[in-house]
């Protein structure tokens, strides 16, 4: 009876742990729906994804503002990028996407989102990818339902400490025989609810304070700018704490974008180096990644989508 009795206690455990630390795969059309992006030289720039508008009829390209930007400006966007693509064969197709003309204007069916502290910008693809529809491209795109508004957040208790996928191509990096980006995991590591302020400043020396984001701790390189973060189904989570088995599970929302990965530069030694007569004193430098990102909440991402639906773009 003893013995019974133990292993009894041992399977609620067992039960008890799969039922907090369950998971489901990532849903593969996520994967297939984000996108390398490079500039006009060919040099790998970020990521980015594609997302349908709430009535199916349009389909936007989500990515960073800095991604589609030239190096080391404040915003100057690009005039072409291009999009890489997996065909049905598992080959690449980069396809030209126009963002401004030769005068830095941004077309219509382009949108940098207004508040220049968010790193977001959206473009309406839809008659691209109409255009190259005979071309056997793999074309898939997200759900305009899976990106989580702040009632969303806020009902399913998606909060600190909660799992995430990120997807995207770090340092342009992609599964060649597969055609397809890289799936890394994190967890959220500040309150989603609340605004963020950071002691750091951003590559443009501009105050990070009350931006609508928050911070992940994950393993991300340059190149995954512009990926999308995907909360890990999980059961849902009640207000008292408990997990609620009979709900079912959160899926696969899309949190958010991420933008930045932060970096800091340290001196790792300095060698003198003796050359004939001369002497050099050389400083070697690197940066470090101290595993935290910067993502833009979903809710933003939304806020652009419908403007482009209300002007038609």
């Amino acid at each position: 009876m003893k013995n019974r009795l133990i292993v009894l206690v041992i399977y609620i455990i067992i039960i008890d742990l799969c039922n907090n630390c369950y998971s489901m795969p990532i849903d593969k059309t996520i994967i297939d729906s984000t996108v390398l992006i490079s500039d006009e030289s060919g040099k790998i720039s970020g990521t980015g994804f594609l997302v349908n508008n709430d009535i199916k009829t349009r389909v936007y390209l989500v990515t960073n503002k800095h991604v589609v930007s030239h190096i080391n400006t404040c915003y100057k966007y690009r005039e072409k990028i291009f999009l890489g693509f997996k065909t049905h064969q598992r080959e690449w197709l980069n396809i030209p996407v126009k963002i401004c003309d030769s005068s830095g204007t941004v077309l219509s069916g382009v949108y940098p989102h207004p508040n220049n502290m968010v790193d977001i910008i959206v473009l309406n693809i839809s008659d691209i990818l109409n255009a190259y529809f005979n071309k056997n491209i793999k074309m898939l795109w997200l759900d305009y339902s899976l990106l989580a508004t702040t009632n969303v957040i806020k009902n399913e208790s998606i909060n600190i400490g909660d799992d995430i996928f990120i997807i995207g191509y770090p340092k342009g990096y992609r599964n060649i025989y597969s055609q397809t980006p890289f799936v890394r995991d994190g967890t959220i590591a500040t309150n989603t609810e609340e605004l963020l302020s950071l002691e750091i400043k951003d590559e443009f020396n501009r105050e990070m304070k009350n931006i609508n984001a928050f911070i992940i701790d994950a393993n991300i390189f340059p190149g995954m700018s512009g990926s999308p973060v995907i909360l890990k189904p999980r059961f849902i989570i009640e207000k008292n704490k408990f997990i609620n088995i009979e709900r079912g599970m959160v899926g696969n929302y899309i949190l958010g974008i991420l933008s930045h990965v932060w970096l800091y530069k340290k001196t790792i030694d300095k060698v003198n180096i003796e050359e004939t007569i001369k002497y050099y004193k050389i400083e070697r430098f690197t940066n470090d990644e101290i595993a935290l990102g910067i993502v833009f909440n979903a809710q933003l991402i939304r806020e652009c989508i419908e403007y482009l639906e209300r002007n038609n773009n």
